[in-house]
């Protein structure tokens, strides 16, 4: 009689998800009595780009520079009805069409989308404030679970990268935040990463554009780890430290704030600044321009979940509670044929088959496998005890 899944195993993997439910309620309670007067809303804009004369975060600019982000005010009585109507119904539409296009699985996968897709609109949803049609403040919906950057005039939500070293700027441990990233983690894992990221939807776009892929080892990924190190450890030192005049990540590493904030801000209301009062030489500029460049290199050669599998800080900590989130892809191990179609259809490039610990935290529980198996040998599950403990009978003795 063979055993697939160890009792024990199971007991502990429930009682860690316990642990960790428990210590998230913990930390969102506690944090938001404690921190209830601590409003982040006030410095969730990247010090308010709606406020005409203060100082622009993003490049610093100082009150008078003209800037026409930093210096305008949404008065609502105005209205730019052409602009609207034209992210509306081309620019939005045309993004969903880009990520359904030369995508065989597209009946398969249509659901997912569409999370993504509408995900990515509600991040966008600015766009009504800049037209004057409705006061949407850009962190009205609060501080998203994905990676998202405040500074593009679109955002309606907080970046969860950015809110963190925000408030350690602060001198402030955001412990409700922390608590929701873990609540999160652990009732989800990476799911974020394939249904929802806005980020992540640009990546599978990028995943479309044609080239020869490169493919590098697993154990490379590691890196990914060294990025949230570097991450932690510039967030924490916000604490110690007083003048700071950038984030090290944002400013310099985050590909979403290259392409839903710097890169729009360089382009239209920032325009005059940059070419008048702030030159393109400027390194962080420069660094965003190339970090950009690099992802779009690495997208074309290695994937387009390139930045997701090697860089993104959150996405590594969520793929930290892959194992024992509560929903998960289980895997029967009784029917598999060793077709590796699972494999082909990876956009992280892993197999799910493998059970190393880099394979099980970089997977973003897209499903893509779990639909091309023609076994049906891998399946979603979600609850707070693992798969059943399957057992092999012998088979019966004939005498």
């Amino acid at each position: 009689m063979k055993t697939t899944n160890s009792p024990l195993a199971n007991n502990n993997k429930f009682k860690l998800r316990i642990v960790f439910i428990t210590l998230a309620l913990l930390l969102l309670i506690f944090g938001s009595i404690t921190q209830s007067k601590y409003n982040p809303a006030k410095w969730m804009t990247y010090r308010d780009f709606d406020v005409p004369g203060q100082k622009n975060f993003i490049n610093y600019l100082n009150p008078g520079v003209k800037d026409v982000s930093s210096k305008q005010k949404y008065q609502f009585t105005d209205k730019h009805i052409t602009l609207l109507l034209i992210v509306l119904f081309f620019f939005f539409p045309l993004m969903f069409f880009l990520r359904i296009v030369r995508d065989i699985d597209f009946k398969l996968h249509l659901y997912r989308y569409l999370t993504q897709w509408l995900t990515f609109v509600v991040a966008r949803l600015g766009i009504f404030r800049i037209t004057g049609v409705c006061p949407i403040k850009r962190s009205g919906l609060g501080v998203f679970p994905f990676i998202n950057c405040q500074s593009c005039e679109l955002a309606t939500g907080a970046c969860a990268l950015g809110t963190f070293q925000m408030s350690m700027l602060n001198h402030t441990l955001p412990l409700a935040l922390i608590g929701k990233l873990i609540l999160v983690g652990i009732l989800s894992g990476r799911l974020i990463c394939g249904w929802i990221c806005p980020y992540g939807f640009l990546s599978d776009i990028f995943d479309k554009i044609p080239g020869k892929r490169i493919n590098i080892s697993l154990k490379f990924s590691y890196i990914k780890y060294v990025f949230l190190i570097v991450f932690v450890i510039s967030s924490l030192s916000y604490l110690f430290r007083n003048n700071v005049k950038h984030l090290f990540y944002c400013s310099y590493i985050c590909a979403a704030g290259f392409y839903y904030g710097v890169l729009e801000y360089a382009l239209t209301t920032g325009l005059k600044a940059v070419i008048s009062e702030f030159p393109l030489i400027h390194y962080m500029l420069v660094c965003h321009f190339v970090m950009g460049i690099l992802i779009i290199v690495g997208s074309i050669k290695l994937g387009g979940r390139f930045f997701c599998k090697y860089i993104c800080p959150l996405g590594t900590f969520y793929g930290l509670f892959n194992k024992t989130a509560l929903f998960r892809l289980k895997l029967n191990n009784n029917k598999c044929t060793g077709c590796k179609r699972c494999i082909s259809v990876c956009p992280m490039k892993i197999s799910i088959l493998n059970k190393s610990h880099l394979s099980r935290s970089s997977c973003i529980l897209c499903g893509r496998c779990e639909k091309i198996c023609p076994t049906k040998k891998i399946e979603y599950s979600f609850g707070l005890s693992k798969q059943k403990t399957l057992i092999n009978k012998p088979s019966p003795v004939r005498g």
